[in-house]
Formats: C-alpha cells, structure tokens, sequence
C-alpha cells in the first residue's frame, strides 16, 4: 500500500485550528536557544522553562484562593493604607518641625520633580516668598540644593540617595521545603512569585474560536492519499506459460 500511494493534503488545511497561547515562545529554530516565558518576563533555556512552568503551576494551586477572602486589588490597598496587612509596622518617611525625610528606607524614588534653592516656584518648598519654610536642608545631607518633591516608591529596590545609583535589588519570590505545604514525595524547594495572578486551572473542550467547519461537499478538497496506477509487465514467457508482474 505504501508503495503505491503518496500522503500529500491538497490544500494542507480548509478549516482552522484553535491553538491555544504558547507557555513560553522561542523565535528561533535552534532548540538550544534560551526561550522567553511572558508570564515571569524572563529568557531561561529551555529545560529551565520547563521546570518554571510547572513550579508555577504547582505554587499556584497552592495558594487555596476558594480559602481566601478574594479581597480585589482596591481593598488591598485601603487595608493597607489604613494599617493593616504585612506592612502594618514599616515607616518609610519621618518628620519634625525642623527634619523632613520622605524616604528614609533609600527606595527607589521615580516620577519625582527637582526643586532647586532658591526658586521662585509659588507654592513649593524654599520659596523665599512662602507658603513653606525655607531654607529646607536635603534630608541626606548631599552636596546638592536640589529636592525632590512628590513621586512614587519603588519597593526592594535601594539607592544610593545621593547620585541615584542602584546598591540593591531584592526579589519577591519566596522558597519553602515542600513539606510547610503538606506536599508529599521527596522534599525539594517550592518557590512562588506574590506579584503573578492566581488562576483557575481549566481544560479545554470546546474550541468556540474555530470559524469554519469541516467542509462537506467542497469541490476544493482532494484526497490526501493518491493512488499510482499499477503497471504489468511481463517477465516470463513460454509457449505454455507466460508470467506477469504487478507493479
């Protein structure tokens, strides 16, 4: 049979295909090269991914989320801006009548504006003409008359204050013995990432993105399998006998 017939589809495909989103994508052909994982943001090799894919996989299921309160990422927030949550105890600015230091851990400081002394900005700090005091030292004691008025934090990520350079960058991936999750089997490191979204688990059964179906009584579609003619031959030949070849 497969002598006499060729595999060839003629169109290779009338109808789509659901496919899903890639776990981690490679855009090159050479399997050696490092892969890139959208999720974590992050180039590893490829044996490394899959190692990361199921580490994800499995820190996820961990996390009991039908346990949780499911508090959104607003009320997160008001709890902790009233006090509560891990944070409850960590000062990350001080002030007197005579000391100002709205960073007093060296985050990093982003989206901040440079108010030099003296100025003539209405309404900002070193006024001569007020409302505020003047005169305000920079709380680092650079060698600079600048401040940096407003901005955001940039939480595990500390600077020198002074020139801006970047001394320390910590993590939030957090690393247990699989035994503090009840995990059973060898004991090995489980380590999940806070700042990922949790998700649901769920397999896929109907492909509702398909939008064409299989094509019944097309005229475009053609056998995959095409069938040479055989040919006889004849390979031997007597006065009483004569011998044919199928091929």
């Amino acid at each position: 049979m497969s002598k006499w017939c060729n595999y060839n589809p003629i169109p290779t495909r009338v109808w789509t295909r659901v496919q899903n989103q890639c776990t981690y994508i490679n855009t090159s052909n050479n399997p050696n090269d490092n892969v890139y994982i959208p999720l974590t943001n992050q180039y590893v090799t490829p044996l490394a991914a899959q190692e990361e894919t199921q580490m994800m996989s499995k820190g996820n299921i961990l996390q009991y989320k039908k346990n949780s309160a499911n508090l959104t990422k607003n009320q997160k927030y008001s709890r902790i801006s009233k006090g509560f949550g891990a944070a409850r105890r960590k000062c990350y600015a001080t002030q007197s009548q005579t000391y100002t230091n709205p960073n007093t851990s060296s985050l990093l400081r982003v989206n901040y504006n440079n108010i030099p002394y003296p100025n003539q900005i209405v309404g900002s700090p070193n006024n001569p003409s007020g409302p505020y005091q003047t005169n305000v030292p920079n709380p680092f004691d650079c060698s600079t008359n600048i401040l940096q008025d407003g901005g955001n934090l940039v939480c595990n990520t500390y600077v020198n204050p002074c020139n801006g350079e970047i001394i320390q960058t910590n993590t939030n991936t957090q690393c247990y013995p699989s035994y503090y999750s009840d995990v059973p089997g060898p004991i090995t490191e489980l380590c999940w990432n806070p700042k990922l979204q949790t998700w649901y688990p769920r397999q896929r059964y109907t492909m509702s993105t398909s939008l064409d179906k299989w094509p019944q009584g097309s005229d475009g579609v053609i056998s995959a399998i095409t069938i040479n003619k055989p040919t006889i031959t004849i390979e031997f030949d007597t006065e009483s006998t004569i011998t044919f070849k199928l091929e």
